[in-house]
């Protein structure tokens, strides 16, 4: 009875032991894909697709998936993680996807500007589960994703959320000329994603009443670097004094007129010359007795 007992133990411990021996570890095979969800200047939230592959014979559960995303210094600037548990089929490879969350700002801070790529490491751990035992896998490789497409689509609105990029300041009479008027709008221009980018023209009419009476441009051209988050800069236009004064009388003697410039806004972004309509409105503080007084000075 008791070398029966002995060998029905030894014979437990074999099947355990070859249990063990035959669970084979799951592995992630590569990155599928990864894409963008939602890009704003605090997060950027990307969807990851992992190929996870299951080598044993029968079904396993993937208990557990937790993903980080490295930079080339190897910090961690964004996670993620199962949200739900998986079956993995016998031999087969399924797709796992689900959700990572990045910082913005350090993220753009990666941008490769010798291919507008940011370089980073796909780091991934889990745990597959069969017949009561574990079995624990890693994942670690480099990655590029391109987030050109969202930045050049989303610079140009110069808006985040409700906020605008593009404040204006002030709007004056720079200069009276006999036949023009020569007005100028100081601007500040924000930089919240912290990135390389020239502003090299902005060509406008200016409209008072939906009339249009003037056109400008860009005084100086903007150049934008990653530490810098705003520059102050000069629009110039130049106005037909007797078409102003017409389309406007009423509000010259109020102390100023509103008006309103349409134009087409030029950058220059991760290499590529980009354009995009842009509107603001402002007003114009003025005088009615100081422009019959230039008129008449000039005139004499």
């Amino acid at each position: 009875m008791k070398r029966r007992w002995i060998v029905l133990m030894i014979l437990l411990a074999v099947m355990t032991s070859s249990c063990r021996l035959v669970f084979k570890t799951p592995e992630v095979e590569r990155v599928r894909d990864v894409s963008i969800k939602n890009f704003s200047v605090d997060q950027t939230e990307l969807e990851l697709s992992l190929l996870v592959y299951n080598p044993n014979s029968y079904n396993i559960k993937l208990k557990k998936l937790d993903v980080d995303i490295l930079n080339m210094d190897r910090q961690k600037i964004g996670h993620g993680q199962l949200s739900r548990e998986y079956t993995l089929g016998k031999k087969q490879t399924a797709r796992i996807d689900f959700g990572v969350n990045l910082q913005t700002r350090p993220t753009l801070g990666l941008i490769n500007y010798s291919n507008y790529n940011v370089d980073m490491f796909i780091v991934a751990r889990g745990e597959g589960k069969a017949n009561g035992f574990t079995k624990k896998f890693n994942y670690d490789e480099p990655y590029s994703i391109s987030l050109k497409e969202q930045i050049t689509g989303e610079i140009p609105r110069f808006k985040v959320d409700t906020q605008d990029l593009f404040k204006v300041m002030r709007t004056y009479v720079h200069q009276y000329k006999l036949n023009a008027t020569a007005l100028r709008t100081d601007f500040m221009l924000l930089n919240p994603y912290g990135l390389r980018y020239k502003v090299l023209a902005f060509p406008a009419d200016i409209y008072i009443d939906d009339k249009k009476v003037g056109h400008g441009d860009l005084l100086k051209q903007l150049s934008f670097k990653e530490d810098i988050f705003y520059r102050e800069g000069v629009m110039e236009f130049e106005m037909s004094n007797l078409k102003s004064i017409l389309s406007a009388a009423r509000g010259v003697v109020k102390g100023g007129m509103n008006y309103s410039v349409r134009g087409e806004i030029v950058l220059e972004i991760l290499g590529a010359r980009i354009s995009a309509p842009y509107a603001y409105k402002g007003f114009i503080p003025m005088n009615v007795w100081e422009l019959i007084l230039s008129y008449g000075t000039k005139s004499s």
